[in-house]
């Protein structure tokens, strides 16, 4: 639809109203391509305005979709304290209150024998009793404002009887908000197979995605993943052995045997505080490269020389038949203290807002979050201070890539349709992106 289709909407109705049958506050109908792929649930029945049947795809709006070590983490607690917002977090079925939210590994881990019992979880975890006990869909604060906004008109405009009895109309009315359905799935934007089952499934679906600059990703995606070793055996590689591909990516280079195929780099294990080994296959530069990620979602010609130099003809499948919307934001922009710029985080809240559908004012990036409690959380060991000179090749390397990722960006992805990408405080975003070329 047109995106003011996407602004938050209510269904006011006073106590003598019955509800339309095409009501805004039902979930938002997604149309699926192919009839014999929709899936029914017959158990989800659990209000009057929830009766009507609709495929399962319609019942998810919007999916975190990456990166991994970019504030998703964050993004989803944030989003999950949004009374009108479900995350697929685990209900207190006495209290019906969130009391966890969680990345959802369903989709990456279809295709294969258990793909059923995945689909099956997935939407269990989705099912309408739980989006209905993990919502609060009262607008209070819509109503509140609504009401103040329709007085201050009637007092400044025109205050005959008329205007008078319309705002008792309303103030004797009830608001009630649309609920608003997401996941995080950071992999959904890296994994091969994870983007085409997510599209295939819900090929309407809205994506947020948040990057950073590759240095700073680089850096904490490393001491993440070593986060469980024991200090005191690790042998740490040489930074420069971790520039290449890894992980299930490089499987892609090697089954398209391209004449740019690069350097598959060796798993590395290490002996965790337990003492069993682990393996990790996703610490590498590739992991850092954003833009070769971004540019599957088919938001950009893809058919320049150009273009392609900047994504150094990656392999990567290009997805067809997604719908849905991006909203693209600089990590540091969750965390934006402003310098000086007038309510700058304010505004970035208010477009978070409007991209979701969501009440205003309800979304909120700087107050306690419910789930944190104080000296609840180890800090991670800092294996990696990437400003050592010892890392100097690395970040080197790191900084090619961030000055490729941010001119494909700024050249190819800013350019698509603003109905497409949305991508907030435009002017800041560009400011941040400028300096992933900038040790």
């Amino acid at each position: 639809g047109s995106p003011s289709s996407y602004k938050w909407k209510t269904l006011t109705s006073s106590t003598s109203s019955s509800s339309s049958s095409s009501s805004p506050f039902l979930i938002r109908n997604v149309t699926i391509t192919n009839e014999t792929n929709i899936i029914k649930d017959d158990n989800d029945n659990a209000l009057a305005w929830q009766k009507r049947h609709k495929p399962l795809q319609a019942r998810i709006d919007f999916v975190v979709a990456g990166f991994s070590k970019c504030g998703t983490t964050t993004l989803l607690r944030r989003l999950s304290d949004v009374p009108q917002i479900f995350m697929g977090g685990d209900i207190d079925t006495e209290t019906n209150e969130t009391i966890g939210v969680h990345e959802v590994h369903n989709l990456q881990n279809l295709g294969n024998k258990d793909s059923l019992k995945e689909l099956k979880d997935f939407f269990r975890r989705f099912s309408i009793l739980n989006i209905t006990r993990g919502t609060n869909l009262t607008a209070t604060q819509l109503q509140a404002q609504s009401q103040s906004q329709e007085q201050e008109v009637n007092t400044d405009t025109d205050a005959d009887s008329t205007n008078t009895s319309t705002t008792t109309t309303t103030t004797n009315s009830i608001s009630f908000l649309k609920p608003v359905v997401g996941f995080k799935a950071p992999r959904v934007i890296v994994a091969e197979s994870t983007l085409l089952h997510a599209v295939k499934i819900f090929p309407s679906i809205d994506m947020m995605i948040s990057v950073r600059h590759p240095v700073l990703h680089f850096q904490s995606n490393y001491n993440f993943k070593y986060r469980f070793a024991n200090e005191t055996l690790l042998q740490q590689p040489n930074s420069r052995s971790l520039i290449g591909n890894c992980g299930g990516e490089c499987s892609i280079y090697r089954k398209k045997q391209k004449p740019y195929l690069k350097h598959c780099l060796p798993p590395i294990t290490f002996t965790t505080k337990e003492g069993w080994i682990q393996t990790r296959s996703d610490v590498c530069t590739l992991t850092s490269t954003f833009h070769y990620a971004l540019s599957r979602l088919g938001l950009t010609p893809l058919t320049s020389k150009t273009e392609w130099e900047l994504l150094d003809h990656h392999p990567w499948s290009i997805i067809s038949g997604w719908k849905g919307r991006l909203f693209l934001m600089e990590t540091a922009q969750l965390a934006d203290g402003d310098n000086g710029h007038t309510d700058r985080l304010g505004q970035w809240e208010r477009q978070v807002e409007d991209f979701l559908g969501i009440e205003p004012h309800s979304f909120n990036s700087t107050k306690p979050l419910t789930e944190e409690k104080e000296g609840e959380e180890t800090p991670w060991p800092r294996f990696m201070n990437i400003c050592d000179e010892e890392h100097g090749e690395l970040r080197a390397y790191l900084l090619e890539i961030g000055e490729k990722s941010a001119t494909w960006i700024k050249s190819y992805l800013m350019q698509a349709p603003l109905e497409r990408v949305v991508i907030p405080n435009r002017q800041h975003f560009l400011e941040l992106i400028d300096k992933w070329s900038i040790d």
